[in-house]
């Protein structure tokens, strides 16, 4: 999903790209709200039905902490975090909100390709991440990305569901950088 971002007018004319993306696996989604679900049963049963979960009963502030942290603040996180991507002629910037911020100098950009990825297998899954053979990976969701190689031989995979725009928009900030 292409999105503009709500910045002034005139900072918005130097965005070449930019693109939000959101946990859209419905797995992710399935064992949250599974999770989710788990955390206010145990946490209703042991507040309000008095009865004991397993050998060992939850204590009330055990309870609490539960329903706080898995019943309302995982899913509020899910839902808050996105990772964005804002190419400019200065360079690349990966926002994955709320955890992380990042900013690759055009400068520092050797070479850039669009590419398919296996998340899994290459780099354990979804998220921030490193891998042996493709270096730092951010990605959401799918298999798609841009892989960069930057100043020094590090590697760094950027994931994209639009990954043949979001390598054209980079390769021409590296084209258009001052000599």
């Amino acid at each position: 999903m292409r999105r503009r971002s709500k910045m002034p007018q005139h900072l918005t004319k130097t965005i070449r790209f930019q693109e939000t993306q959101r946990v859209r696996q419905w797995w992710i989604w399935f064992m949250v709200l599974a999770a989710v679900a788990f955390a206010w049963w145990t946490f209703l049963s042991t507040l309000v039905g008095g009865v004991s979960q397993g050998t060992e009963s939850v204590s009330d502030k055990s309870a609490w902490v539960i329903v706080i942290l898995v019943g309302m603040l995982l899913p509020v996180f899910l839902l808050a975090a996105r990772m964005t991507t804002t190419v400019t002629p200065e360079g690349v910037t990966i926002i994955y909100f709320p955890l992380y911020r990042r900013h690759i100098k055009s400068h520092e950009i050797k070479t850039c390709s669009a590419c398919v990825y296996r998340p899994i297998r290459d780099f354990g899954g979804w998220g921030i991440r490193w891998g042996f053979r493709r270096g730092m990976v951010y990605s959401v969701s799918g298999n798609q990305g841009v892989q960069l190689e930057l100043a020094g031989g590090k590697k760094l995979l950027i994931g994209s569901q639009e990954p043949e725009a979001l390598a054209r928009a980079i390769a021409g900030c590296v084209a258009d950088r001052p000599a």
